[in-house]
């Protein structure tokens, strides 16, 4: 094809430069199914470069130039459908610019073959903004309704062709695991995969180092733990309870008997009293002896001293006891740089180390919530279980065990029916460590016992004036002498600011208002009328789940409150920036444009004197050293160049942002419109996920008053 039937297809005037005219057309290359059937051993970047190469001669035999670097596009994400491809949604919102008159790609169905909604997206996207599609083989223009019928009917084929081939590779896939062979992409932990001799396909084998691991994860799990510690230089007992993810009272409990005759304190009727250990005593025992709480004894926080070695007994190790433990023995996981309960359930309740082989366990399903196809890996119950033909790392026995520990867990811990109680499910992670931030819920405690309350409102600023006011020359001391309470409480009481501010015991009341010659009874009611309830649990609160993370966790509605007054702020930022800055931004993508191409010529011609460069050398007019000296200089300026042709590319990412705030506009304002405490945490959970991608969290100091001491950074879905 010659340029001028070219021209004359495209409806690109004659007038024009060569580099006007490749400035209108784009390259975009992505690697598909029909490459991995021919080319098994390609890689994805080994492929678009051969495309590319194929494309870019056909440009030059046309116009003795290539396209620019800033006109190609490459996929190198996989997926079937638009949303999974980001650079094709880059595409299209290229294409409704006048200027772009074709896409230049390998073949039509490089552009899409997923499902038939995709399809008709990428067909009207071509035909309304009279963009064509150029491949070697032929020029779509799908205005023509002979090349829309071609267009279509060969995205058609691609797709029957894409859905039979994964149905067969399926199969295949499917026959090998039921043979005992390995077909996974992620190797299971404790084993590593060989190629079976003579014979297609792979067969796990035992890795030594990991599969010891998994026996001592299975040895703790059954029988616990039965070790000693050193302490160590300022480490206290919560510091070593926390090392072995218990709590404090089991590490004391399995050591009193070291401690013999050394003075602890209790607390009996509120009064401290000092107790000796004797020997055979437990937390238990002292408790029930003196009729009181195990938290009423106390136990100093240097109870054991530096360089002394204690017990460590956990007869009922669960997951998070065995993850920390792994942690402290300084054992690294595969990936990841700690230990979690997780991943030890998930070895332990695995198959595979047990001699299986499973598929279809996590079964992908699709579901339409608010428009929009959402993707989920439920457990499916109707999974593959077949036996593999490598060696179990644990027997029958052994899995039985864990299996009926793990479900008399289950029994006490987990409800029959559940339902989503986080809104924020999936989306909120940690600015720290990265991991899922999870719901902790709170709730009431058997035991727990009635407080007293006082039942109506008291105007607090109102009452400290009246009694700093009616002081006069008493001394707190004085106060605290006259009516049997603590120096402390009347400090409070007489406190020159709001927040120390404690109102006086309802006791107290009648003989404090006597001896300062308070006449008012304003506040009598309010003061002494008095109810026992109990109180409510702690409000549920979203904290990281890496054990030992230093994120401080808060309440959910506050995170809840936050994240929707981020999204108002974001939706008019959007606003702000569409209505007034499109125009400004335009204008600075085509001064980009106009130096890019400066700097193409530039990086041309420096190309060009490095190759003379290396000519003259050859020949003798250069000397090594002077060779060296050149290419260095002239090495130097291409990199300044290539890093300003870097920076001046990224404006096509601002065309990319204006276009996904447009669309991001209506979806903001859909969510905030709808979005109603009254709504369930599922359906909060659904608006919110049709706009947030990720959102992550970090608080480093907690307390009652940081509250909302917290950052939130905000990451909507790309549109």
């Amino acid at each position: 094809m010659n340029l001028d039937t070219f021209l004359q297809i495209m409806n690109v005037s004659r007038d024009l430069t060569v580099d006007e005219i490749l400035d209108m057309f784009i390259i975009y290359l992505r690697k598909s199914r029909k490459d991995m059937d021919y080319y098994k051993d390609e890689s994805i970047e080994k492929t678009l470069q051969r495309h590319e190469k194929e494309l870019q001669d056909f440009i030059v035999s046309i116009f003795g130039k290539p396209i620019p670097e800033h006109n190609i596009y490459r996929e190198v994400a996989s997926g079937d459908t638009i949303e999974d491809r980001p650079v094709i949604q880059e595409v299209l919102s290229l294409i409704e610019e006048d200027r772009v008159k074709g896409v230049v790609c390998i073949e039509i169905e490089r552009l899409a073959r997923g499902n038939t909604m995709d399809q008709g997206i990428i067909a009207q996207a071509f035909q309304y903004s009279n963009t064509k599609i150029i491949t070697p083989m032929k020029i779509y223009n799908l205005d023509n309704e002979d090349d829309l019928s071609y267009f279509e009917d060969g995205l058609y084929q691609a797709r029957k062709y894409l859905k039979y081939t994964k149905r067969i590779l399926a199969r295949g896939r499917l026959r090998s695991v039921k043979d005992g062979k390995y077909v996974g992409s992620v190797l299971p932990y404790g084993y590593n995969k060989q190629k079976i001799p003579n014979e297609k396909g792979y067969v796990l084998v035992e890795n030594e180092s990991e599969s010891k691991v998994v026996k001592l994860l299975a040895d703790l799990f059954l029988n616990g733990l039965n070790t000693t510690y050193t302490v160590k230089e300022n480490e206290i007992i919560s510091d070593i309870a926390k090392l072995f993810g218990t709590h404090k009272k089991d590490i004391i409990t399995c050591n009193l008997d070291l401690k013999v005759d050394q003075e602890i304190r209790l607390t009996v009727n509120s009064k401290s009293l000092p107790y000796k250990i004797k020997e055979n005593d437990t937390l238990e025992s002292i408790a029930a002896n003196y009729n009181i709480d195990i938290n009423n004894i106390h136990i100093p926080h240097n109870f054991f001293k530096p360089g002394e070695n204690i017990k460590i007994i956990l007869n009922d190790m669960r997951a998070t006891n065995i993850a920390h433990y792994l942690n402290y023995l300084k054992i690294k996981p595969r990936k990841s740089k700690e230990w979690t309960a997780n991943m030890v359930r998930n070895i332990l309740q695995g198959y595979t180390i047990y001699g299986y082989l499973t598929w279809d366990r996590r079964k992908t399903t699709k579901t339409l919530v608010n428009g929009h196809i959402v993707k989920k890996n439920p457990n499916n119950d109707d999974f593959t279980l077949v036996r593999g033909k490598h060696e179990a790392i644990l027997g029958e026995d052994i899995k039985q065990q864990i299996e009926a520990k793990f479900l008399s867990n289950r029994l006490k811990t987990v409800p029959d029916n559940k339902e989503m109680k986080n809104p924020l499910l999936g989306l909120v992670v940690c600015g720290y460590c990265g991991n899922n931030m999870t719901r902790r819920p709170y709730y009431l405690r058997k035991d727990a016992k009635p407080t007293a309350k006082r039942i109506y409102d008291i105007d607090k600023p109102k009452l400290r004036l009246l009694l700093r006011e009616h002081k006069g020359n008493y001394s707190l001391n004085d106060i605290a002498r006259a009516l049997h309470v603590s120096k402390n409480s009347v400090d409070h009481w007489f406190s020159s600011n709001d927040e120390k501010f404690c109102i006086p015991h309802a006791d107290k009341w009648e003989d404090l208002k006597k001896l300062l010659n308070i006449e008012t009874n304003e506040f009598d009611k309010a003061i002494t009328t008095i109810e026992e309830s109990i109180t409510p649990p702690h409000t549920d609160t979203l904290m990281c789940s890496r054990p030992r993370c230093k994120c401080v966790s808060s309440e959910l509605e506050l995170v809840e409150d936050k994240i929707l007054k981020s999204l108002k702020i974001i939706m008019s930022e959007y606003k702000n920036y569409v209505n007034n800055y499109e125009e400004a931004v335009k204008k600075e993508i085509c001064t980009n444009k106009e130096m890019i191409e400066a700097i193409d010529h530039e990086i041309d011609k420096i190309k060009s004197q490095i190759e003379k460069a290396c000519e003259l050398v050859e020949t003798g007019a250069y000397t090594q050293d002077l060779f060296i000296k050149r290419t260095n200089t002239l090495n130097e300026q291409l990199e300044t160049l290539l890093n300003q042709k870097t920076e001046l590319s990224k404006s096509k990412d601002r065309t990319k942002d204006l276009y996904s705030k447009k669309k991001a506009i209506p979806i903001l304002e859909d969510v905030i419109s709808k979005y109603s405490k009254d709504m369930t945490a599922e359906e909060k959970n659904a608006l919110l996920s049709t706009i947030i991608k990720q959102v992550i969290y970090k608080k480093e100091k907690g307390g009652r008053y940081l509250k909302e001491n917290f950052s939130l950074k905000i990451i909507l879905l790309s549109f």
